[in-house]
């Protein structure tokens, strides 16, 4: 290899990195990480807790009848008393 083919060779090589540095920071521009937002799926999600919990159900039991984790449960829980405490203040 030459002088002028490794130059060229380099040049290459330096538009290769250049587009993969725009594809990297489209990537971490993207926030696809974390937890969703209420959108339907959450909704529906919230509802069964809901009435499992209307129900009068243990937190134990509905963990093991829903699809929720743990830390879903409770964190519907939480959603579900602020709600009905801010009913109640009304």
């Amino acid at each position: 290899m030459n002088l002028e083919e490794a130059l060229r060779e380099i040049e290459r090589l330096k538009q290769i990195i250049d587009e993969k540095d725009k594809e990297i920071e489209a990537l971490q521009k993207k926030k696809n990480a974390g937890r969703k937002k209420n959108n339907a799926q959450w909704q529906e999600s919230y509802e069964a807790f809901v009435e499992l919990y209307e129900q009068g159900l243990s937190m134990i039991e509905i963990i093991e009848q829903s699809e929720c984790s743990r830390r879903t449960c409770y964190r519907y829980k939480s959603y579900y008393d602020n709600i009905m405490k801010m009913k109640e203040e009304k």
